[in-house]
């Protein structure tokens, strides 16, 4: 969820630019934009987009008491785009009651980056919504389904209260998941690059240059969570009335393309200075990334009085909130009321008229798992995280000396050793000529000189290289292999925190796989059905532990292979026919003959049948309780 560069990198270059003066801050620009010409990896490329992102920070601070003054003075002198009129005269009071009290800002605040990251919209968002509309599911659908829910409605108080509980209490469990998002966002985010001063005026930052309340950081920070309660509120009241209007399993799928479909009408038919422009944020996860909202100062047009756009964005939420609860409450009657047990009898007389073989039998189970039963629900989240995971930037940005290491180290990669050990050789004398010239009484352009000084940085880098060629000749490698692409395919080193998280997700993802394939015959009935096909028990539950199989191995596709495609973008890992002692570090004793492609196949075999025995387990012991 961070940038293309890590924690650490941040925090080391705050700390080199946080007492630097603008003029300092211009020189050290000047300096990286000679670097990039001799150092063109993508480490780089990451450290570069770090400077650019603080120094606009610095920019910001060093200018913002011009800004406020020029915005005062266009106020006070009457310059304005809009006609005179009762609204614009409204309008520039406003502006200027606003922008005075922003003359008390006094501090410098560059280290804003982790709260940039906390109001954009990322997974986290997506994870929120997916959660809220699985529970609007789970309160509505299940009981419809299984004929409960006419017989609670039928009770002396279901048919006044049914509908108001379950709306009461999907509210609360959607503020709960809310809370729950948004503490794990903060979390994480100040652990890697940290959230700031929070006790300075959030006009400190950047993103906040036209923000009207005059509140410290960690008071946005309550005021942004109640926001996002809302939000999940919000959210979870509009899952619920289109649940309850549609009434059928496939509700997401005409959920996410009317949404879509509203997005893009509203989008090309609504103007940007109409009053229905908040109407075009009318997708759901673009509603939650309020940045520019927050970047710049702007009010809404209520009647010829100038309101607060953030403050007519909260209201706007909600009305919505309660037009979706009154038309919950008024369709739940509708809902509750119908017959659903004629489809189910139905279908399961179908089911007995027709019974299935054993090939028959393992595609009901893939049916009834990935499209029916919310298997669906999982495979989305399986391939999102995927998704994640393969955008993962595993590079470290913020030491010159690392990244001139890796720099050489990928330059000679595959190389057999006396032919790395003579490129270094020849690198080595190249720098030692830069570094006499340098110390020489020789005239030469300050370009010329900046060029030489930048030269000479790359010593170390390439020292730490050619040790390492002299380690692989000791050892009588055949080849030269770098160390960092190989260890972070077997989940070795700080930057495989991603690895770490994929063991936890995939073994939580087939835990519950497992549950749902063992679990979603519990019902007495349809356990006695499906036993007394022609197949039988054992056909079953074979046809059960194949499922098991295929979800270990579309995991082990999905999540570790987006681990291994994001390690490969890095670095090269390409080399699996050379012997283990061939990559430069200490190889562990007893697999230095061993060739790298059979240590990573076994490595990732060992994970594969992890997950299948932990699905089996988890399996049996659900089938264990279903017998007791």
């Amino acid at each position: 969820m961070g940038g293309d560069f890590s924690g650490n990198a941040y925090k080391n270059m705050i700390h080199d630019v946080k007492n630097m003066d603008m003029n300092t801050l211009e020189k050290f620009a000047e300096k990286k934009d000679f670097e990039k010409n001799g150092l063109y990896t993508n480490s780089y490329k990451a450290e570069d987009a770090l400077y650019n992102i603080i120094y606009k920070q610095a920019q910001y601070s060093n200018s913002y008491k011009e800004y406020v003054a020029s915005v005062l003075d266009r106020q006070e002198n009457g310059i304005s785009i809009f006609v005179k009129g009762k609204y614009s005269k409204r309008l520039q009071q406003k502006i200027k009651a606003d922008f005075s009290g922003f003359r008390n800002v006094k501090e410098k605040e560059i280290d804003a980056y982790g709260m940039e990251r906390l109001l954009q919209a990322d997974c986290f968002e997506i994870m929120m919504f997916g959660m809220i509309f699985l529970l609007a599911y789970i309160l509505l659908i299940p009981e419809k389904n299984e004929g409960i829910l006419r017989f609670y409605f039928a009770m002396p108080n279901g048919r006044n209260w049914l509908g108001f509980v379950k709306y009461g209490v999907g509210c609360f469990y959607a503020g709960i998941i809310s809370v729950v998002f948004y503490g794990v966002k903060c979390l994480i985010l100040s652990s890697l690059y940290g959230l700031g001063n929070l006790r300075v005026k959030v006009q400190s930052f950047y993103m906040f240059q036209g923000f009207p309340p005059n509140i410290s950081g960690g008071e946005f920070l309550i005021g942004y969570g109640c926001y996002k309660i809302l939000v999940g509120i919000l959210f979870f009241s509009i899952f619920y009335a289109l649940t309850l209007l549609w009434k059928k399993r496939n509700i997401a799928f005409t959920m996410i393309a009317g949404i879509f479909f509203l997005e893009g009408y509203f989008w090309f038919h609504i103007r940007d200075n109409s009053w229905l422009y908040l109407m075009r944020r009318i997708n759901l996860i673009q509603f939650m990334d309020i940045r520019n909202i927050l970047a710049q100062y702007s009010c809404v047009n209520v009647w010829n009085v100038p309101v607060h756009t953030y403050l007519v964005l909260v209201l706007a939420c909600v009305l919505l909130i309660i037009s979706s609860g009154v038309s919950g409450f008024l369709l739940y009657p509708v809902f509750a009321g119908e017959n659903g047990r004629t489809l189910e009898i139905a279908g399961k007389t179908s089911f007995c008229w027709n019974l299935p073989s054993k090939m028959e039998l393992l595609f009901y189970e893939i049916k009834k798992y990935w499209v029916c039963e919310k298997g669906w629900m999982l495979l989305l989240a399986v391939l999102c995280a995927g998704y994640f995971i393969s955008g993962i930037q595993v590079q470290n940005a913020g030491d010159v000396d690392k990244l001139y290491y890796e720099k050489y180290m990928m330059e000679i990669q595959g190389k057999t050793v006396p032919e790395a050990k003579k490129y270094m050789q020849d690198i080595l004398k190249e720098i030692q000529e830069w570094k006499t010239d340098l110390e020489s009484d020789k005239t030469f352009s300050q370009e010329y000189i900046s060029i030489l000084e930048i030269g000479v940085k790359r010593e170390k880098g390439a020292q730490k290289a050619y040790k390492k060629v002299l380690l692989q000749e000791k050892k009588k490698a055949d080849h030269i292999l770098y160390e960092k692409g190989y260890r972070l395919a077997l989940g070795m080193g700080k930057e495989a925190f991603a690895f770490h998280f994929i063991e936890i997700f995939s073994a939580i993802a087939i835990a519950i796989f497992a549950f749902c394939v063992y679990g979603v015959d519990n019902k007495m009935e349809r356990r006695l059905l499906l036993y007394s096909t022609y197949s039988g028990k054992n056909a079953l539950i074979r046809s059960k532990c194949r499922m098991i199989i295929f979800w270990s191995i579309f995991l082990m596709g999905s999540l570790y292979g987006s681990w291994i495609y994001s390690v490969s973008r890095n670095y090269s890992i390409h080399h699996l026919n050379f012997h283990w002692n061939c990559v430069a570090g200490n190889a562990l004793f007893g697999i230095i003959q061993t060739k790298i492609g059979v240590i990573l196949f076994g490595f990732y075999g060992l994970h594969l049948l992890a997950l299948i025995f932990l699905g089996m387990v988890v399996g049996n012991l659900t089938m264990r309780e279903d017998s007791i």
